[in-house]
């Protein structure tokens, strides 16, 4: 029986060990991360600052040699000079690119968990799982060879791949644009069609209802069931289609001949811009900035956070192999949490002020001004609990009362159960 109980323990020790260690090392992997991620941060702020300060603009009409290598900003539409097609619909578009969105009618399978009682013994519970099938339009290949029943068989390639078709020659005035400007270009609204514009041998088996986003038009495709509107089937396919359409853009970006190309300052950020409409180089250069700085204090939220659950399972579990009797083992959980939590702050402050000092020191002092105050602010006031009137027994030992009244109720379980079996 001790044999047992000490066995027990040792597992809890062993655990308690395994995850004191692996806190400390995700505390100092995320710190390392963050201070990585504002400097990457700091990094893009210098290159914005050298890319407003060194642009220039220019007449997209005709480039000039003199320009070449120079952060140029050029505004104007958008040109090509064929249509672009989709082979397998037969479908023509003036655009600068054409997408295909396809979705097929799947099964998809639901696991559950339900608990059910034994009726011998209505206390002893037990987890079983609950599979169902429902239909659905997905855009991804569900695999049906894993699912847990049979008779629910879906296809294994989709009727149409997902594809999009770019013209050859994408123009703003003179110049050239690169793939990376074109992909800034947002997608338009779904793009209308009627049978009539398609493919004879897709429009066969097709029929078109405007239940696409905004209303557009969709296509069903079933294979040798007609025209005729029907309830889908399984392996059905349905299709609607999005362009990038020749409109009027603002880029900033780097002339190389008749081309505009992806630039990188001096502080190795690449400044390759377009937005859609006629907008100054200030505002996008601006835009980007606000959009960097939302995504930084979204990194900034997620490593304090998960610095605070790493520092409060340190003071939950280190303190107790220092000394039993410390002034942190004595606290509540809520005193220990909000220790943890002003700790946590502290550091991604100082880890925010360690990466800007050198390049924005005032903004590093205005942080560090911040988190000075913070942990003497959230320490102040928090008092240990009183022991109880059995101050002379350690808490090792209640650990152990608790670890042997947990053994006691299992080998009760145990027998329970055995007895169970027996009757059955």
């Amino acid at each position: 029986m001790y044999a047992n109980q000490s066995h027990h323990s040792s597992l809890i020790s062993s655990g308690r060990i395994i995850v004191f260690l692996a806190a400390g090392l995700l505390l100092l992997g995320i710190i390392l991360s963050l201070h990585k991620s504002e400097k990457g941060l700091v990094q893009t702020a210098g290159g914005l600052d050298q890319a407003a300060a060194a642009v220039i603009e220019i007449d997209a009409t005709q480039p000039q040699s003199k320009h070449d290598g120079k952060l140029v900003y050029v505004t104007g539409r958008l040109k090509t000079f064929s249509p672009i097609r989709d082979e397998t619909f037969a479908l023509k578009v003036n655009a600068v690119r054409l997408e295909r969105h396809v979705e097929m009618f799947q099964w998809r399978e639901i696991e559950k968990r339900r608990d059910s009682r034994s009726t011998n013994d209505r206390s002893i519970r037990r987890r079983r799982k609950v599979y169902h099938y429902e239909k659905i339009w997905s855009k991804q290949l569900i695999d049906s060879s894993k699912f847990q029943h049979a008779g629910h068989d879906n296809p294994t390639t989709m009727p149409f791949p997902i594809h999009s078709v770019q013209a050859d020659v994408v123009q703003l005035g003179g110049f050239r644009l690169s793939d990376s400007l074109i992909d800034q270009i947002p997608p338009s609204d779904p793009l209308n069609f009627r049978l009539e514009d398609l493919s004879a041998e897709i429009a066969r088996d097709a029929f078109i209802h405007h239940d696409a986003p905004n209303q557009s038009t969709r296509l069903y495709w079933s294979a040798g069931r007609g025209r005729a509107r029907r309830d889908a089937q399984i392996g059905d396919a349905r299709v609607y289609f999005t362009i990038r359409p020749r409109t009027t853009v603002s880029v900033i970006s780097q002339q190389r001949g008749d081309s505009l190309i992806p630039f990188r300052t001096a502080k190795g950020t690449q400044i390759d811009l377009l937005s859609v409409g006629t907008v100054p180089p200030h505002a996008m250069i601006k835009q980007v900035r606000r959009t960097t700085t939302r995504s930084a204090w979204g990194d900034r939220l997620i490593a304090t956070t998960v610095m605070m659950v790493a520092l409060y399972l340190l003071l939950r579990l280190g303190s107790r192999w220092i000394n039993p009797y410390a002034f942190l083992t004595r606290i509540t959980e809520l005193q220990r949490w909000r220790i943890a939590a002003s700790v946590a702050v502290t550091l991604a402050c100082f880890c925010v002020c360690s990466a800007w000092v050198m390049d924005h020191p005032w903004y590093a002092v205005s942080v560090l001004a911040i988190a000075v105050p913070i942990i003497p602010a959230s320490v102040h006031g928090i008092q240990p609990r009183s022991m109880s009137r059995h101050s002379d027994v350690s808490i090792s030992q209640v650990e152990l009362r608790k670890n042997q009244a947990e053994d006691r109720k299992r080998r009760k379980r145990k027998r329970r159960r055995r007895l169970v079996k027996r009757r059955d």
